[in-house]
């Protein structure tokens, strides 16, 4: 971090200009990027707390490596790409920090814990340093339930005199100082430490408990596997965990790791090279830009194995955070639908403005068939005008009465603001708006798939089908 900004695109662009350097030293012709992925620790939060602009990072590949075919994801994203191989499922990747991911089968995708050493990470290298810890200066205090004096000794030496453990939340190290303290606890489990050997079956229910509640989300293929530095050195560890998972769902198959996050992040940047709709995004998880390949022969030989380079195709390149969400022409003869949603991402994001409101719980509340016409979208209020009830009722405080209209008019799908208070928001596809509100007034034109966020909470998801 610099300045409360994240310092993300000053690292991306110089090793940008590194790789760079490092293919013209290699190769004595130009060399030709044409795609680029990047995996990123803390993209939600950094995203959230908007200290990080994920179109700036898209434009600083772009420019650096001369390709409009970008993925920008979470590490831990790319930790399960590269970990299961391309394939769905749920991954567990373990090292001083602690996360789940799953994806579904609509590609959807979904991380558990992963939310720092405060909030979670609960059975990672870190959290099994600190327990040990704990249990050391209990020992050395005397206490009946600490560990043996060997991991006292092992303390000593690794953060120094007692005196100083209070101390350790002070320093900035303190992350991977506990971390490491992680090979001392194991050492001590296996020597037949008792309590040692408890943190490391807490750690294990800890993470399988994380596994497993990633495989309940969305439609979750049953298949596992872990990464992580901390599963490669503690087979044991790792065994126990998939232990507790199958014990839990049977049904589950447990796919040995197939490779590393950098290879997940080479897998995504093969996909982009390839069909760029192989790669949906989730926002804040994945967000994804895919433009015109400079050199399709070059495009050609990054396709993946079992990919028909006759698919190669490019599709719009997405400038902002709208255009995605316009530029897919209306079908004859389709019939829409809108879905109401509940959405925690962009609840959180407006919270500030609705401090006093309590979003409901995340998900579907309802789905509207629209016909051709006009349709209206706002809240109900009690004793409201006769006649004067919206066809898509909200009880979002958030939204205005009259908040905005969906016009289906046999040529395609527009959204116009009626003149809401708070402003009505577009954007593609998995992913959440900019800050720019849609101009009061404007017919603005709606692709499939494209969301509509109002109000606190409220995400309207447009959907079409082909008439029957």
């Amino acid at each position: 971090m610099a300045g409360g900004r994240s310092d993300a695109i000053d690292v991306v662009t110089d090793l940008c200009r590194h790789l760079v350097s490092g293919l013209a030293a290699a190769r004595p012709r130009d060399p030709q990027i044409v795609a680029a992925a990047v995996g990123m620790r803390g993209m939600k939060a950094l995203t959230t707390a908007k200290t990080l602009d994920v179109r700036a990072l898209h434009e600083a590949l772009a420019h650096e490596l001369g390709t409009r075919r970008t993925a920008v994801a979470s590490d831990a994203v790319t930790a399960h790409v590269g970990a299961l191989g391309g394939l769905g499922g749920a991954v567990v990747a373990v090292g001083s920090g602690a996360v789940a991911v799953s994806n579904d089968t609509d590609g959807r995708w979904f991380l558990t814990d992963g939310l720092g050493h405060l909030a979670g990470d609960e059975g990672s290298g870190r959290w099994i340093g600190e327990q040990g810890l704990k249990a050391a200066r209990r020992a050395h205090e005397g206490q009946k339930n600490g560990a043996h004096y060997s991991l006292v000794r092992a303390a000593l030496h690794h953060f120094g005199p007692d005196e100083h453990w209070g101390a350790l939340g002070q320093r900035t190290d303190q992350q991977s100082l506990l971390a490491g303290f992680a090979r001392d606890v194991v050492t001590a489990a296996r020597d037949g430490d008792p309590a040692c050997q408890g943190i490391l079956d807490d750690a294990a229910r800890l993470l399988a408990g994380s596994l497993l509640a990633a495989l309940d989300r969305g439609q979750v293929v049953p298949r596992v596997a872990t990464t992580g530095k901390l599963m490669d050195l503690v087979p044991e560890l790792r065994a126990e965990v998939l232990a507790h998972v199958l014990r839990a769902r049977p049904d589950v198959a447990v796919q040995p790791t197939v490779g590393t996050p950098l290879d997940g992040a080479l897998d995504l940047a093969r996909r982009l090279a390839g069909d760029g709709d192989t790669v949906p995004p989730t926002s804040p998880y994945l967000n994804v830009r895919v433009g015109p390949t400079q050199d399709t022969e070059t495009a050609r030989a990054l396709v993946p194995t079992g990919v028909d380079p006759a698919t190669l195709r490019d599709v719009v390149e997405t400038h902002d955070d709208t255009t995605a969400a316009r530029t897919v022409p209306a079908r004859a003869g389709t019939v829409w639908n809108v879905e109401v949603w509940t959405d925690d991402e962009w609840a959180e994001s407006q919270k500030a403005g609705y401090a006093h409101q309590v979003a409901p719980p995340a998900g579907l509340r309802g789905t509207f068939r629209l016909a051709p016409g006009t349709v209206t979208v706002g809240r109900v209020t009690a004793g409201g005008e006769p006649g004067s009830s919206p066809d898509v009722a909200c009880d979002d405080e958030g939204v205005s009465r009259r908040h905005c209209e969906i016009l289906e008019d046999g040529d395609g799908l527009w959204v116009l603001d009626t003149g809401s208070r708070n402003g009505t928001f577009l954007a593609p596809p998995g992913q959440v708006p900019g800050a720019g509100r849609l101009p009061l007034g404007e017919k603005i034109p709606v692709a499939d798939g494209a969301s509509v966020f109002l109000g606190a909470w409220t995400r309207l998801d447009l959907r079409a089908e082909l008439a029957s």
